[in-house]
């Protein structure tokens, strides 16, 4: 065989090792993160807006290997980003693809208590998967996001947890102003209407 038949052999040989461990190594995530199908998982992620970077979770179905794709997530997500505020679309990527250099997370398996408990594996595998490709939908942060979609196929509620604690701390903050505002303008409205009363008594 000519050297050049052999050099090209041993390349070859290289390159499947090389793929073969890290397909490994991918394949391992599930045991290391003890990953099951119908998980809701998330990632943090930051979204930036003008020059601040604000922290926020991305959050898919898990639904395991699917045929030859290994490893797949069904998420929610804009056309070019995971946050849009345009149309969006119902996609199924690899977890790899999915978790994007950040570290994966799993949701609570019994999130809602046993008030309203999962469906089975294959049934929320089923409702993620009759969602794929659905377009036109607008993604709307408070009524209709990624975390909203993960929790209706696993559990049928479309509830987000992120959305709630954001309108928690809107309400305290503007309770914290409104006292604040009360404090520091009280001893002017005192002051005013101490004038209002010397005035009626002849008193200048």
């Amino acid at each position: 065989m000519e050297s050049w038949a052999w050099l090209v052999l041993v390349i070859i040989a290289v390159l499947w090792v090389i793929v073969s461990i890290f397909a490994n190594k991918k394949n391992e995530t599930e045991e290391e993160y003890g990953l099951q199908r119908g998980d809701v998982i998330y990632v943090t992620h930051k979204f930036k807006l003008f020059k601040f970077k604000i922290p926020y979770d991305h959050y898919g179905v898990y639904i395991g290997n699917d045929g030859n794709l290994k490893q797949q997530v069904i998420h929610f997500r804009g056309k070019d980003k995971e946050i849009s505020f345009s149309k969006a679309d119902i996609i199924q990527t690899s977890l790899h693809e999915f978790l994007n250099g950040g570290t994966l997370q799993i949701q609570d398996r019994n999130y809602f208590g046993d008030e309203y408990p999962p469906f089975s594996p294959e049934e929320i595998v089923i409702r993620a998967k009759q969602k794929l490709g659905r377009e036109g939908k607008t993604y709307g942060l408070p009524y209709h996001n990624c975390e909203h979609f993960a929790n209706d196929c696993r559990y049928g509620r479309h509830e987000s947890e992120q959305v709630k604690k954001v309108i928690k701390k809107t309400k305290d903050v503007g309770k914290k102003i409104g006292k604040t505002a009360v404090i520091v303008g009280a001893p002017f409205v005192i002051k005013k209407i101490c004038g209002l009363f010397s005035n009626k008594n002849g008193r200048t």
